[in-house]
C-alpha cells in the first residue's frame, strides 16, 4: 500500500477498492518487455505503441510483429582486405563472393563470402607473397541501446582440420559524442576482440559471441571477422563460407544490467527460446516451455518499442492490415512491395494520389493479345481435330 491513509495499492500492483469490497492488492499481470506500469484500479497495463491486450501480450490490428531474426547483416555486402603479417598495411581486396545458387543452404541473402586457398594467393605474378589474414568488415547498427547475442552464421567445408584461430571484434566507432551517456559505448571500448575456432560443421552452421554484448543504438559500428591463412593444411576443395551476422535481443541481460528480477521460466530458458525462433540450431534434447512465445514477444517488442504499425499504401492494399509475422501487406492485384506501394512487372502508375493506380503496359497488351491469339489457335486445331474424327 501507499498513500498517508494506506487506501491505495503503489506502483507496480493494482485492486484495492472500496467499491467493490477488495482491501488487497495484487501484482500487476504485465509482460515485461511490453508495458511500462498498470492501471491502480483495474489492473490494464500500460502498453507499449501498437501493443494491446490487458497484460500488453499482443499487437493491435494494423500492426505486427518484426522477426526476432530480422537483424541480420549479410557478408556479401562486407568490406574486404588482407595482409601479410597482423602488423602490416592491409591491402583492399574485392570480397570473393558466392551467388546463393552456389551456397550450401540455408544461407541468407543474395550470396556469401567464401575463403579458400586462392584467396590468399597474391595476384601480382612478380611479387611471391602469400596472404597470411583475410579481413571482412561488416556494417552494422541497431536500433536500441540494449544487450545482443551476436551469431555468425557459416559453412566450413574442411577435410581434416578446423578453421582456427578466426577473430571476431566489435571496432570503437570513429566519432564518439562528448555528451553521452548511453553505457553501451563505454562497454563496446572496454570489449577485447575474441579469438575462435570454427568448427567443420557443415552447411547451416553457427558460431555464438562468448557473451552478450551491450551495442549502442543508431551508431555504425564496424564488426571484423579476421581469418588467418591455415596454410599449409589447406587443400583446393577447402572453404570457409561466411553467410551473415545476427544480432538477436538480450532482454535478460538487459534486466539483469538494470537490477530487475528475472522470472524463473526466463532465466533458465530464455537462450534456447531466442536461438531456436531465429532458427538457430538447439540441442534436441533441449525441452522448450510453453512460455516461448511469449519470451520472444516480449524480446521483440521491447527492441522497437512496441509492434511496429503496417503503414500499407491506402491505393495499393485491400485494407490496412498486414501478416503479423512479416508485415507484408494484402495486396491489390497488379501491385507488389511490402506495403504495397508499387506496381507488379508490365504494369505502371502513381500510387501516392487518390486517382493513382497500376494499368498494364503496353509489351503487357501485346503479351496478352499473343496469349489469347495462341490459345484461339489450340481451340480451333481442338475443334478440327474433332471434327475431322
Amino acid at each position: 500500500f501507499q498513500h498517508p491513509y494506506c487506501d491505495m495499492c503503489e506502483v507496480g500492483y493494482y485492486g484495492m477498492s472500496a467499491a467493490n469490497g477488495s482491501l488487497n492488492c495484487t501484482e500487476c499481470q504485465c509482460l515485461l518487455g511490453a508495458f511500462t506500469t498498470c492501471d491502480n484500479t483495474s489492473g490494464q497495463c500500460d502498453c507499449l505503441p501498437n501493443v494491446v491486450g490487458p497484460t500488453c501480450s499482443h499487437c493491435q490490428e494494423g500492426s505486427f510483429l518484426p522477426s526476432v531474426d530480422g537483424l541480420v547483416f549479410e557478408a556479401e555486402q562486407a568490406v574486404c582486405s588482407r595482409r601479410v603479417t597482423i602488423h602490416s598495411e592491409s591491402l583492399p581486396y574485392k570480397c570473393p563472393l558466392s551467388a546463393d545458387v552456389d551456397v550450401p543452404q540455408p544461407h541468407t541473402g543474395a550470396g556469401s563470402v567464401t575463403i579458400s586457398r586462392n584467396t590468399y594467393q597474391n595476384e601480382n605474378p612478380d611479387v611471391i607473397t602469400l596472404m597470411q589474414i583475410v579481413n571482412l568488415v561488416i556494417h552494422v547498427t541497431v536500433p536500441k541501446s540494449t544487450y545482443y547475442i551476436a551469431a555468425v552464421r557459416y559453412t566450413a567445408e574442411k577435410e581434416k582440420f578446423d578453421w582456427n584461430d578466426v577473430r571476431v571484434y566489435f571496432e570503437t566507432p570513429d566519432v564518439i559524442p562528448v555528451s553521452t551517456t548511453d553505457p553501451c559505448l563505454q562497454s563496446l571500448i572496454d570489449l577485447d576482440a575474441e579469438t575462435h575456432s570454427l568448427p567443420a560443421v557443415g552447411s547451416g552452421g553457427f558460431w555464438l559471441y562468448n557473451k552478450p554484448v551491450c551495442l549502442p543504438g543508431g551508431v555504425d559500428l564496424k564488426l571484423h571477422i579476421t581469418v588467418p591463412n591455415p596454410n599449409p593444411y589447406l587443400t583446393k576443395t577447402d572453404k570457409l563460407i561466411i553467410d551473415s551476422v545476427l544480432l538477436l535481443p538480450d532482454l535478460k541481460s538487459q534486466w539483469m544490467a538494470e537490477g530487475i528480477s528475472v522470472p524463473n521460466d526466463i532465466e533458465y530458458s530464455f537462450p534456447n527460446c531466442i536461438l531456436a525462433s531465429a532458427n538457430l540450431t538447439v540441442s534436441l534434447l533441449t525441452l522448450l516451455p510453453p512460455s516461448c512465445d511469449e519470451i520472444v514477444f516480449q524480446s521483440v517488442v521491447f527492441l522497437y518499442n512496441g509492434c511496429l504499425a503496417c503503414s500499407c499504401n491506402e491505393l495499393g492494399s485491400l485494407n490496412e492490415t498486414c501478416r503479423m509475422n512479416s508485415g507484408q501487406c494484402f495486396c491489390k492485384e497488379h501491385v507488389k512491395g511490402k506495403q504495397c506501394d508499387s506496381c507488379a512487372s508490365d504494369y505502371f502508375g502513381d500510387l501516392s494520389h487518390a486517382t493513382g493506380g497500376c494499368a498494364g503496359t503496353y509489351i503487357r497488351y501485346i503479351r496478352d493479345a499473343h496469349t489469347y491469339q495462341r490459345r484461339l489457335l489450340s481451340l480451333s486445331l481442338s475443334l478440327s481435330l474433332s471434327l475431322s474424327l
